[in-house]
């Protein structure tokens, strides 16, 4: 299974057009949006490229986000937490990482917020933030990719490796 992660993407249309040519050249079965997904913008391209991606979509709310994302993109009304599964670790889908307490080895915490990229292990806990699409704070637009026991953080343009981390 491939499934392609994003987060803060916050309206903007670059963002969302963004989205829309990763969900093209990616092919994933599943989207996983992890919050400020309208928040602060009309967002006509995201719910457009979310409504067009023919698999399944995970997604939270963020900070910015009133709940009324989750409608806009087809979807029920937008949890703050989510559980989903992969290659059989546990992730956990938040907007805000510092409500991260304590997980079990192999599992994997998923987040936003930021607008900053990381993927790293601790302490057999996995951390993985794509940055924004739309927003970034640091050198570029970026987003994840989950496959074949790895994931991979991209160039949000180019689609070019950043980092990537074997489970």
């Amino acid at each position: 299974m491939k499934a392609v992660a994003v987060s803060d993407l916050h309206g903007v249309s670059l963002g969302g057009r963004r989205l829309k040519r990763i969900l093209e050249e990616e092919k994933p079965e599943v989207l996983l949006i992890l919050g400020d997904i309208l928040g602060g913008g009309y967002g006509a391209e995201i719910i457009s490229a979310v409504k067009e991606f023919k698999g399944r979509v995970f997604a939270v709310r963020g900070n910015c986000d009133d709940g009324s994302e989750g409608f806009a993109l087809g979807l029920d009304d937008l949890p703050y937490n989510l559980r989903w599964s992969f290659e059989g670790h546990d992730v956990h889908m938040q907007h805000k990482p510092f409500y991260a307490l304590s997980f079990p080895v192999g599992d994997i915490l998923l987040f936003g917020h930021t607008h900053f990229k990381c993927l790293y292990k601790e302490h057999g806990v996995i951390y993985c933030n794509p940055g924004s699409l739309s927003l970034p704070r640091d050198e570029c637009a970026s987003y994840a990719v989950f496959e074949n026991g790895t994931i991979v953080l991209k160039h949000g343009d180019d689609g070019s490796l950043i980092s990537s981390l074997f489970l």
